[in-house]
């Protein structure tokens, strides 16, 4: 993406898939607009959650934008 990088896996559950960002640099606000080509993505690999996993700093920055955290992983439901 410009301006930032995702390293993401797809994680398989028995009952649901997860599109899980691992790493995540660059500019900030560049990893934030990357919301909506992830959840495409995760839309197109039959994912019910996406996840987000970084440094506590993360929770703060995504708490008004409908994240949710999880010990340090963050997670989204795909709509």
């Amino acid at each position: 993406y410009p301006g930032c990088f995702l390293l993401m896996e797809m994680v398989t559950f028995p009952q649901y898939k997860v599109l899980h960002c691992f790493i995540a640099g660059g500019e900030m606000q560049a990893v934030l607009d990357s919301e909506k080509e992830m959840m495409a993505l995760a839309k197109t690999l039959g994912c019910k959650r996406l996840s987000f996993a970084g440094r506590e700093g993360w929770v703060r920055v995504h708490k008004n934008n409908g994240w949710f955290p999880v010990c340090s992983t963050l997670y989204k439901e795909v709509v």
